[in-house]
């Protein structure tokens, strides 16, 4: 698997800005565009890592000497995100014994603890929030542009371009209905989709509180602003990925997020979760319709793909209670030849890591998402900005976790969804009193409009 010293590049970069400049630039400036732009499945090295991981181990390091210098504030979350990177090693090593014990080691640091960590310790204790949300959508925004090529003439450029260079295969593209599913730098249509509705999510979040600059700086006497051009060149980005799960997700997410924008927001909320239970019935309802089969099968494509997923959970349920305790290790389970692909998170979560491992990631994800809620949810006094903060993040939260029900989690989506779980535990231990983080955004020749209501 040893491909390129290219893939160790970014490593390097990143411990020069570092030793430069700052760890929140290595961040935004390396780590962010290295995890969001280039594709992940490329590897060098022993154990292999790819661009990104290399990228956040001088990131990891700067951020473990401000820990020992007292920079952690210790909660519930933290147990168990080090309880879940734990039993990824513990089932690895039952299953493999001491083979490979550094890639064991360092796949769950490098894609799940120092992700957590940068999402703890640098998005709200360093104050760059607002450039983080706004280089995050921006970065989406070029792969959802991108991805209109990648679906005209079949292949993604950022892939064809480290090709030349990397004596590799990459991942095959898939097809719907004759048309390329756009996947970006992320492997699979429905990751992209995932992580395009994240940066959706957010983007509305930045539009609320008026951060977008009126147009973009090159294009100034557009007709479209800039905002309203985000928005809809990254729904264009979701649509190209023609995934219904994702799809769902995002709206899910959206309409979740809004509640926070609200000055009735207990009341809205109220409303939008009855109206997403009852909504979620009916479509299981009409899931069972399209997914019954006549004499001949499925007809479609979208129906051969959703029984396949329904099938899964039948084929693989006995093989994976067979290893509930421990698991079957993250590559070693058994592979049904015709299945090869779990498409399902929670199923393979089980399959590779077993029960126990499914258990502490539900609680992991269980116990950050209600607090994040109550907090959300509470009569104290927070900050408009803030309380929509919380929303936001919740509604991303729901969003991946419904995703991922139809997709692995891998790629980039699995150590964004950690670094999310961090941003999560940071927001909740802010001091409402300390008002909206939005100093450090770095403001041209425009002015935000902070657009809040008035919450009693």
């Amino acid at each position: 698997m040893d491909f390129s010293p290219l893939i160790a590049l970014p490593g390097i970069v990143a411990l020069i800005v570092i030793w430069l400049g700052s760890t929140e630039k290595a961040v935004l400036s390396v780590y962010l565009p290295v995890l969001l732009l280039l594709p992940n499945y490329f590897y060098f090295g022993r154990p292999p890592l790819n661009f990104a991981q290399y990228a956040i181990i001088p990131i990891a390091v700067a951020i473990c000497w401000r820990i020992v210098n007292g920079g952690w504030k210790w909660s519930a979350v933290d147990g168990f995100v080090a309880a879940f990177v734990m039993w990824n090693f513990m089932s690895d090593f039952h299953a493999n014994g001491l083979n490979d014990v550094f890639q064991r080691i360092a796949l769950p640091l490098t894609l799940a603890l120092f992700p957590y960590m940068i999402g703890k310790t640098i998005i709200e204790q360093r104050g760059v929030r607002v450039l983080f949300m706004r280089r995050f959508v921006f970065f989406l925004f070029l792969d959802s542009i991108i991805s209109a090529y990648e679906v005209r003439m079949g292949h993604n450029p950022a892939r064809t371009f480290l090709l030349q260079f990397l004596q590799t295969s990459a991942w095959p593209g898939t097809v719907r209905e004759g048309w390329i599913r756009a996947a970006g730098p992320f492997g699979h249509a429905i990751l992209m989709g995932t992580i395009v509705g994240i940066a959706i999510i957010l983007t509305r979040y930045i539009s609320y509180l008026g951060l977008w600059e009126p147009n973009f700086r090159l294009l100034p006497s557009f007709p479209v602003s800039k905002e309203k051009l985000m928005l809809i060149v990254l729904i264009g980005g979701l649509l190209l990925t023609q995934s219904r799960g994702p799809w769902i997700a995002t709206i899910v997410g959206v309409v979740l997020a809004s509640c926070g924008t609200s000055v009735l927001y207990k009341h809205r909320f109220k409303k939008v979760a009855l109206l997403l239970l009852v909504g979620g019935f009916f479509l299981f309802l009409a899931a069972r319709a399209y997914l019954a089969q006549g004499p001949g099968g499925p007809v479609s494509e979208e129906q051969r793909s959703a029984a396949y997923r329904t099938e899964l959970i039948d084929r693989y349920q006995d093989i994976a209670l067979r290893e509930k305790l421990w698991g079957w290790g993250s590559n070693t389970w058994p592979k049904i030849r015709a299945m090869p692909s779990v498409d399902n998170a929670y199923l393979l979560m089980t399959l590779m890591y077993g029960v126990t491992g499914l258990i502490l990631y539900g609680l992991m994800l269980t116990v950050s998402f209600t607090r994040l809620i109550r907090r959300a949810l509470s009569p104290q006094e927070l900050p408009a900005s803030e309380r929509a903060m919380l929303f936001v993040l919740f509604g991303i939260g729901i969003s991946v976790a419904l995703s991922t029900a139809t997709v692995f989690l891998g790629e980039q989506l699995y150590p964004l969804l950690f670094l999310m779980l961090g941003w999560i535990e940071a927001c909740l231990a802010r001091d409402p009193k300390d008002g909206p983080a939005l100093d450090q955004l770095v403001m041209l020749d425009w002015q935000p409009k902070y657009r809040f209501p008035v919450v009693s």
